[in-house]
């Protein structure tokens, strides 16, 4: 079972991303034999090679990606919402997928306070609040906090999996 996650966040921010990233590789490195066999979660993070390349129409591979993927984290912060092209392009595009697929999963994750964000997204089950932000927590606090997104991510999609099954063998008898 793949799943793609797709990866909100502004440029200025990308250190959270990456720290994320790395936090999310070491925890299935260390829990693989936990989940279902064949059970993965890609993350599309624009400046990784699935998503974008050198060269590519920007603007359309991230709508695509969006697109392909089951779900969306959003790092939110000052940074985001200043982003023009956040607010203008990808959140509607992932409200849009939430609306075409009631599966699709949108986290929040919070960096800092931001004050202007659509409240559409904070409305969403975020694993921080604006009042406890990635940036204000010391490392082992951050790195438990990805750690806890993650396994609620890999049991949100092993939920919707089983649902979904449930679902389609009901159907059948």
């Amino acid at each position: 079972m793949d799943r793609n996650l797709f990866v909100c966040y502004s440029r200025d921010d990308y250190e959270f991303v990456a720290s994320f990233e790395l936090e999310f590789r070491d925890f299935f490195k260390d829990t693989n034999s936990l989940y279902p066999e064949n059970f993965k979660i890609h993350l599309k993070i624009d400046r990784s090679s699935s998503v974008t390349r050198l060269g590519d129409e920007f603007k359309k591979n991230l709508e695509q990606a969006i697109e392909e993927s089951d779900g969306a984290l959003i790092f939110i912060s000052k940074n985001t919402a200043l982003s023009d092209f956040i607010n203008e392009i990808e959140i509607p595009k992932i409200l849009e997928m939430k609306t075409k697929k009631p599966n699709y999963l949108i986290v929040p994750i919070f960096i800092d306070d931001a004050d202007v964000v659509d409240s559409t997204i904070l409305s969403f089950h975020a694993p921080n609040s604006q009042n406890s932000p990635l940036r204000d927590m010391p490392g082992d606090m951050k790195s438990f906090a990805y750690k806890s997104l993650i396994n609620e991510l890999v049991q949100s999609f092993i939920e919707i999996k089983k649902s979904a099954e449930k679902k389609a063998e009901e159907e059948i008898l």
